[in-house]
């Protein structure tokens, strides 16, 4: 379970806790979003403000 970071007609890279990895398209059976977010529920609520605005920083950097 992760993000999926790039795929090309050979590959998925996907992100995870992990770190990265790379899964030949030809391993892959199907796959679809999980519909609810990765982040734990209920954790904004223990989170200053300031490191709220960092946590959003961080996701905003990973974006393409």
């Amino acid at each position: 379970m992760g993000i999926i970071e790039s795929e090309s007609n050979e590959a998925m890279v996907i992100r995870g806790l992990g770190g990265t990895e790379t899964i030949p398209r030809h391993q892959i059976e199907a796959y679809e979003p999980l519909g609810v977010s990765l982040m734990p529920e209920g954790l904004e609520a223990s989170l200053t403000e300031p490191k709220m605005a960092d946590l959003l920083a961080y996701l905003r950097s990973t974006r393409d």
